[in-house]
């Protein structure tokens, strides 16, 4: 299977060079992604000196690999949130995403970066009307945790649909065409960026050691930005699972109104517009299944494509890819300090919200590192039990 993604393709690529000498600074950030990137801006920004390790290239990983929704609607549906966690901690899950957008509006702007950063409506949709009760139930609880949002008789697809929850000012953009003048920035502070370089033991303590296949890294703090975390596995990989997705993107005979929409099938499909100077494209994601079972993945993208061309005008499918999302047990990522270490973080389980939940774990983490308050800090902690009945 072709692994091409239209964020990957359609922007400029990066040539940091590898480790080649010893390197001693202030934080460590092991991951070039949504993640790691941020967080290194904003301490950059804050007087820390950074460097970030990247076993690849930056912004190639899940992050050039996602479908690029900003969105404060979680994989796990509010609801049920409020029953798990109770409404206190729902309202925390809603305003922290909503402050993740908000982060990544804020720099678009100050930065002045063109990636086509546009608020938009999402959909949350059924084709077949069987969904009523699960609809009121989330039309609900959205109005209990403050996310406006109304129950309208249809999406606004090119197919027919019976009944869909409209969410209004959430956001899409190009992922790559934004991280990478934050990589620029984080540059020209001062910061340092290491490319095709792995991390090969990570070791807490006062200074923290990582060692590389090329030399020593010595810091003050740890920041764990991988997809999958490269340490910790007897702790936090006991609460995560991988799950395989898959994604296309298709140029349009018939243009799309823009925004983000999810249906309630299962598997589950989500979809966003994406215009570019050749056209107005469909960017379609799902099929998802859980890793390392045996499945033919070849057919999963198949029934994407034939998901795709049912439900939309598509002129020609330009691009192909698959990724891997982490979920967690209950549902919420996990963000704050490493199981039994003092200076190492972690920022994990995003459960298909990568881009938004990646964005917030940088601010989480910055906030601990530079010793301010977070007031959603102790919401992602994944040191005990989250759930509550109050």
């Amino acid at each position: 299977m072709e692994n091409k993604s239209i964020w990957v393709e359609t922007a400029g690529t990066t040539k940091f060079p590898a480790q080649t000498a010893d390197i001693d600074a202030d934080v460590a950030i092991v991951g070039g992604g949504i993640t790691g990137l941020t967080a290194g801006l904003l301490l950059q920004r804050a007087g820390k000196r950074v460097v970030i390790v990247d076993n690849a290239q930056i912004a190639m990983g899940e992050t050039g690999f996602s479908t690029a929704h900003l969105t404060q609607i979680l994989d796990t549906r509010y609801h049920q949130i409020i029953a798990d966690f109770g409404e206190v901690n729902a309202l925390l899950a809603a305003e922290s995403n909503r402050a993740a957008i908000h982060q990544i509006e804020a720099l678009v702007r100050e930065y002045d970066i063109a990636c086509d950063f546009e608020r938009v409506d999402a959909y949350l949709y059924s084709e077949t009307g069987d969904d009523t009760d699960d609809f009121t139930k989330e039309i609900d609880a959205l109005r209990r945790v403050h996310i406006p949002a109304e129950l309208v008789a249809s999406a606004p697809l090119p197919f027919k649909t019976k009944q869909a929850i409209r969410i209004p000012n959430q956001a899409q953009f190009h992922p790559r065409k934004y991280l990478l003048p934050l990589a620029q920035e984080i540059i020209r502070l001062g910061g340092r960026i290491i490319e095709h370089t792995r991390v090969t033991d990570i070791k807490d303590g006062s200074p923290c050691l990582l060692e590389t296949e090329f030399g020593k890294i010595t810091v003050r703090n740890v920041i764990i930005a991988a997809n999958v975390p490269v340490t910790n596995w007897l702790f936090l990989n006991t609460k995560i699972s991988a799950y395989r997705t898959y994604a296309l993107s298709a140029k349009l005979r018939t243009p799309l109104q823009n925004g983000l929409f999810w249906d309630t099938n299962i598997p589950y499909h989500y979809t966003r517009t994406y215009k570019s100077p050749d056209g107005d494209f469909v960017v379609v994601g799902g099929e998802d299944h859980k890793t390392g079972l045996k499945i033919d993945t070849i057919k999963c993208l198949a029934n994407l494509e034939r998901y795709a061309r049912g439900h939309f005008d598509i002129e020609e499918i330009h691009y192909r890819w698959s990724g891997q999302i982490i979920n967690t047990l209950d549902g919420l990522p996990y963000i704050g300090l490493n199981s039994l270490d003092k200076n190492i973080y972690v920022s994990t389980g995003y459960s298909g919200n990568g881009l938004t939940l990646g964005t917030l774990g940088a601010m989480i983490l910055s906030d601990a590192i530079l010793g301010k308050q977070n007031e959603w800090a102790s919401l992602y902690t994944g040191h005990s039990s989250r759930r509550t009945n109050s």
